[in-house]
């Protein structure tokens, strides 16, 4: 189209394309944002996005808007990516000696247990979030502690046995499972 409007091949040509071909150049501005990976032409449209911070980020608000939002909302074919930012760390706990913790805002140092969020109970909200597609990044000390919502290896699906199995059709790179990604080693 392009070679069409300039009746040529050189850039001296091309000047003033965009008055002579409106709706070219506006697509190729639109092309142009997205390449650059500029919201929303990126090609990634959030159906939900959550943000606790700072004394929103509580432990019953946490919990809260894992089961309202994620688990309640999240569909198999959804793909979920919880991020955490904040305070980790290991504490004492009365049946396994001892536990990692989520710290949220108003966590008490003293008492974990009761107030913080243990690995098990993370575990529990997690594996009850319906999609196939999860990723768990955990940004806090000790965040290796956490490894364990990852799951068992069963649960993790190529693209390429996806095909074997059934012969569906998968798009590149869409396995199914749960990753988590932690930012320092457990204990």
């Amino acid at each position: 189209a392009v070679l069409y409007a300039t009746a040529g091949r050189s850039m001296n040509e091309l000047s003033g394309l965009g008055k002579r071909m409106p709706v070219t150049a506006i697509c190729f501005f639109i092309a142009g944002l997205a390449l650059a990976g500029v919201p929303p032409f990126s090609g990634f449209w959030s159906k939900l996005t959550l943000y606790l911070a700072g004394a929103q980020a509580t432990t019953k608000n946490i919990r809260k808007s894992i089961s309202d939002r994620l688990i309640k909302r999240a569909g198999p074919n959804d793909m979920v990516i919880f991020y955490y930012a904040g305070h980790g760390d290991v504490g004492t706990h009365p049946e396994s000696g001892t536990e990692y913790y989520l710290i949220p805002y108003d966590a008490a140092a003293d008492d974990l247990f009761a107030t913080a969020i243990e690995e098990r109970a993370l575990a529990r909200l997690w594996s009850a979030v319906a999609a196939r597609r999860k990723i768990f990044i955990a940004d806090c000390c000790n965040s290796g502690g956490f490894a364990t919502l990852r799951g068992s290896e069963e649960g993790l699906t190529t693209m390429a046995e996806k095909k074997k199995e059934d012969n569906r059709v998968v798009e590149y790179g869409m396995g199914e499972g749960s990753v988590v990604m932690c930012a320092s080693k457990a204990g």
